[in-house]
């Protein structure tokens, strides 16, 4: 019982099977979950509309064999009572568990107050597009309801249609205030020294400081009611299945060298403090430690920098450095770092060490801070490797169940430190956009991190990791483009796993799907796991494409409920839209 929230959890009836949504309340309430059913009139039914409607019919006409006439169940026709008969007969209604249940449901059609203004939750495990095989006829329980005697249809239709137009024009007004915030916050910020400057001579300049307050983010609105897993606990409802993100540790978990290990990116400030975390193997991990801690020591005591490496997963052989302190301070600690990596790496008597030997780093960086290292076109990274003398591959994709990339920077010790000043500089200038960034933990999952692909904005390429070229030298950098190993592909499941799937999309709402840049669809196939391809023209006269889905039946599953979702958002932003029009019109 634990397990449950005391607070009832707000089910969106709108695509969900009559039969199944039942099923699945009738074992929550059961188990002391509070739930209330909204839109139950927008439940859908298999099969087509006649059929239900002459099972229906004959349903009605069900009599008591000692007095048909007059006597006989009383059938209720409101979309809400139809969906309550079926959670009834799926419960124990007549013993007082049952009753008591049944006490914990409530059931409306439309959505009144106050769930108007609450959060609605899908259950996955229901949905006709996930349940229902594509092709199949269904139909609505309000218009069977509807036929058979229930007379409120355009009194709900008629409320829902204010009820949107309130929420768009809600929506708005919250928009058009973030955007007088951030103009306001432009305007003001011009002005903060002489604040500042007024506040010293106050003695009181914490009264007056103004700073701009970042809004908490995250990392998608499709995560946040994301609901697929397949290894959750069966105790859990099906419509709070935990994230698909890893559980990351606590705050009260510690790093090995005794730092804190954080599930996300610390919240930067503008006070000259950058963060800069890198991926480094477990070897490399043991020479940044040293003896007992020593080297580590030495390092935070020499930099004035706040320095742990992530604590050691059995069978995962990277490990990640954490590096906090200014940004003077972050570079020339790993400059000393790079250079210790250097020193420890073993030379051959055919090519010995030297000082000016070639190294690499890969940093973590936030997929969100990538265009401010990248610039336009690339020229800040450009201008970055020639102003320090590196080399820079950013990679293509975030690293598994994170929002973060890698960024492989290539040269001498010193030459990877005037880097690292530069990157870190550009991630303080654009510190704001850093917030929510969901942090990469090594062992997450089966996939590395060096197996991602990367697009070097350098045709040069610089040899083995310690400069060497030994075959029996250290770990070895990425391999250079056009190598059989340059781009190796991310562990994918056998092919004999793998489903195809079709879905036609009307032609009009395939941009909301693929997004801007096709953002969206790159954030489906990612979050997903499947291979989405799209249609360059309708297949027929109705003027829809088709999508078409490659992937195991789990990850089709993820694929087509995003899609749902994102297909169900944009069809509501314009019935709110074309109603408000249309009231501005009257």
């Amino acid at each position: 019982m634990a397990t449950f929230s005391s607070t009832p959890i707000v089910i969106d009836g709108k695509g969900h099977l009559l039969g199944r949504l039942a099923s699945i309340i009738s074992k929550q309430i059961l188990s002391g979950q509070k739930i209330v059913v909204v839109r139950c009139e927008e439940i859908n039914i298999s099969g087509s509309f006649f059929r239900n409607k002459l099972r229906y019919h004959n349903f009605l006409h069900k009599r008591h064999i000692v007095n048909p006439k007059k006597s006989g169940p009383f059938h209720h026709r409101a979309p809400s009572k139809i969906l309550y008969r079926a959670i009834r007969g799926m419960t124990p209604h007549k013993s007082a568990r049952g009753a008591a249940a049944l006490e914990r449901l409530k059931l409306f059609e439309g959505v009144p107050p106050p769930y108007d203004k609450k959060k609605r939750m899908v259950v996955p495990e229901a949905l006709r597009v996930l349940r229902l095989k594509p092709g199949r006829k269904y139909c609505t329980v309000k218009r069977l309801s509807h036929e058979v005697g229930w007379g409120y249809k355009d009194v709900v239709d008629r409320l829902e249609e204010k009820r949107k137009i309130k929420a768009q024009a809600f929506h708005e007004r919250k928009l058009a205030a973030i955007k007088l915030r951030q103009k306001a916050t432009a305007e003001v910020a011009p002005r903060f020294p002489q604040l500042a400057e007024l506040g010293n001579g106050l003695g009181a300049p914490e009264a007056i400081s103004i700073r701009p307050r970042p809004r908490e983010k995250e990392f998608s609105p499709i995560i946040r009611f994301y609901s697929f897993t397949l290894t959750c606990p069966s105790l859990l409802p099906p419509f709070l299945l935990p994230s698909p993100f890893p559980a990351m540790p606590s705050d009260s978990s510690r790093q090995e060298n005794g730092s804190p290990a954080h599930s996300r990116s610390p919240s930067p400030s503008p006070n000259d403090k950058v963060t800069l975390r890198a991926l480094v193997s477990t070897k490399d991990a043991g020479v940044i430690i040293g003896k007992a801690g020593k080297n580590v020591a030495d390092l935070r005591e020499q930099t004035g920098v706040k320095a742990g490496v992530s604590k050691v997963i059995p069978g995962v052989h990277e490990r990640v450095l954490t590096v906090q302190g200014s940004v003077e301070a972050v570079a020339k600690a790993y400059n000393h770092i790079i250079s210790q990596l250097v020193a420890s790496a073993p030379s051959s008597p055919i090519s010995p060490s030297s000082p000016s030997l070639h190294t690499s780093i890969r940093l973590l960086i936030s997929h969100n801070l990538m265009g401010t290292i990248i610039g336009r076109n690339g020229l800040k990274i450009k201008a970055i490797q020639d102003g320090s003398g590196t080399r820079m591959v950013a990679s293509k994709e975030m690293l598994p169940q994170s929002t973060e990339r890698i960024v492989e920077v290539q040269g001498t010790p010193e030459a990877i430190g005037r880097a690292v000043e530069e990157i870190g500089k550009c991630l303080l200038e654009d510190w704001e956009r850093g917030q929510g960034t969901v942090l990469f933990h090594p062992g997450t999952n089966g996939d590395r991190a060096g197996n991602r692909r990367t697009h070097g904005y350098s045709s040069s390429y610089t040899g083995s990791r310690r400069g060497n070229g030994d075959a029996n030298s250290r770990t070895q950098s990425s391999p250079p483009p056009g190598s059989p190993n340059a781009h190796s592909p991310i562990s994918s499941p056998p092919a004999a796993n793998l489903r195809t799937q079709n879905i036609s999309i009307p032609s009009d709402m395939v941009g909301c799907i693929i997004g801007r840049s096709g953002t969206k669809i790159t954030e489906i196939r990612r979050l997903s796991g499947s291979k989405i391809s799209i249609a360059k023209a309708p297949h027929d006269e109705t003027g829809e494409r088709m999508f078409t889905i490659v992937g195991t039946p789990e990850a089709n599953e993820k694929a087509l409920f995003l899609l749902y979702n994102q297909l169900e958002s944009e069809k509501e932003r314009r019935v709110g839209r074309e109603a408000q029009q249309q009231a501005d019109q009257d």
